[in-house]
């Protein structure tokens, strides 16, 4: 995770809480897509988007896309977007635009993997059907909640 660490050095970003999310995401994700067939390691993939993107945004001109960005966006809200805060939304974009795609399934995996390591012998042997399920349901709503949730961490 270097080169996430200086790409926030380089942008003038607090790095720390950046790289704090992304470790823990990290570990969890291990976690979740231990038995997936379609696993693929998220954060060469995020650095991949970042680079790409860097390379299309400087051909069509940094300048020119800031400007847009500014017209789309920013001007309606009274704002106005530097060159340097194009890069830091773009970057800021690309490492964390895959950080909730194991939440769909969360519930489903993380009662696969209860399963599969609190299960005997006995259970093993059974059909699917016949098998103890560990069944997990999180309140997923509970996010939204300011007063308990992550809008409260982030307000």
């Amino acid at each position: 995770m270097g080169y996430i660490g200086d790409m926030c050095d380089t942008l003038k970003l607090n790095s720390k809480p950046i790289l704090s999310l992304l470790e823990s995401f990290k570990k969890h994700e291990d976690l979740m897509l231990y038995s997936s067939t379609k696993y693929r390691d998220h954060f060469m993939h995020q650095f991949h988007v970042f680079v790409a993107g860097y390379i299309i945004i400087h051909y069509l001109d940094i300048k020119s896309v800031t400007k847009l960005l500014n017209k789309k966006f920013a001007e309606p809200r009274q704002r106005s977007l530097s060159v340097k805060n194009t890069l830091r939304t773009w970057f800021l974009t690309a490492i964390f635009h895959d950080f909730c795609y194991l939440l769909p399934e969360f519930d489903e995996k993380i009662g696969t993997f209860l399963t599969e390591i609190l299960q005997d012998s006995d259970n093993q042997s059974k059909s699917d059907n016949e098998k103890f399920n560990f069944k997990v349901a999180l309140e997923w709503g509970q996010l939204a909640n300011k007063e308990v949730g992550f809008l409260k961490k982030v307000s």
